[in-house]
């Protein structure tokens, strides 16, 4: 079964953050953050007990200045590097056969078995194929309908096993 992508702005980024989100464990930033306004409200109550709630107000503001500026700082990077890269915006496809996987551009022919995946699932916009590392395909729904999604779902099934379904 071959399927033809054209690209959509974004969609590109998206179906690679929705593949390796599918396999990568989640982010712990959230209780690294909270861990460091702890630490900000468990110092300024031993150390400064005179400018207690000015000093915690200073501390916490100063830990969530500097994680918006490093998280918008990392997604300036990433989208100039997504602009630069020449094959976000062109058309690729993907083929699956019994002995694999195929994906690629005009210049690019990517082949895997299917033992190289370590999930095989769907998201709400994507039918995805991850690698362990996260890397893997994408298959955006919107180019399959009826039929053919009917037809990729038996060949998933036939050649992977169960389709899962996670919570993206």
């Amino acid at each position: 079964m071959r399927i033809e992508i054209d690209p959509v702005p974004d969609e590109c980024l998206r179906g690679c953050l929705a593949t390796a989100q599918s396999v990568l464990p989640p982010s712990r930033g959230t209780l690294l953050i909270l861990a460091l306004y702890g630490a900000v409200i468990l110092c300024a109550f031993y150390f400064t007990p005179t400018t207690r709630a000015g000093t915690t107000l200073i501390g916490i503001g100063a830990v969530a200045v500097t994680y918006f500026a490093l998280r918008f700082d990392g997604q300036r990077r990433l989208r100039r590097a997504w602009r630069s890269d020449p094959h976000a915006n062109e058309a690729t496809f993907v083929e699956l056969s019994p002995e694999g996987l195929r994906t690629g551009c005009a210049h690019i022919d990517a082949r895997y078995p299917w033992s190289d995946f370590a999930k095989v699932s769907e998201s709400a916009d994507f039918f995805l194929f991850a690698r362990p590392s996260g890397a893997g395909a994408a298959i955006p729904k919107r180019v399959i309908a009826g039929p053919s999604e009917a037809e990729l779902r038996r060949c998933i099934a036939d050649w992977w096993g169960d389709l899962q379904s996670p919570s993206l």
